[in-house]
């Protein structure tokens, strides 16, 4: 995230936890890092759950090297690529999906481990 945007999810953090707890303030901060722990571990839960759901434009910025990724094309198509040699690489797309570029990406979420669901 852009540092613009992180001070925009820590205000609006910041007017939650005042919502949660109105009669005991929460929110001190000693430089970026605020002085209770759970604050802290709420912030740092809260800013990779925002960071998990930002679109990064590919003028911006390019994901690591053989890295896949969740990508969105030019026509509105959402798949899953790798970048290689500056360039993507679509492992999955729609029909439309080779005829247009791609313009912004995100990491995947990490795989679920220890499914009991089997």
């Amino acid at each position: 995230m852009t540092p613009e945007q992180i001070e925009k999810e820590r205000a609006a953090f910041e007017a939650w936890m005042d919502e949660l707890y109105p009669t005991n303030p929460q929110t001190g901060r000693v430089g970026d890092e605020y002085s209770r722990l759970g604050t802290q571990y709420k912030w740092e839960g809260w800013q990779a759950k925002a960071a998990q759901s930002e679109w990064i434009s590919v003028n911006d910025r390019l994901p690591e090297l053989n890295k896949e990724v969740l990508v969105a094309w030019s026509n509105g198509s959402v798949g899953i690529a790798r970048h290689i040699k500056d360039e993507f690489e679509p492992i999955e797309w729609d029909t439309y999906g080779s005829h247009a570029h791609i313009t912004h990406w995100q990491p995947l979420p990490e795989p679920i481990q220890n499914s009991t669901d089997e």
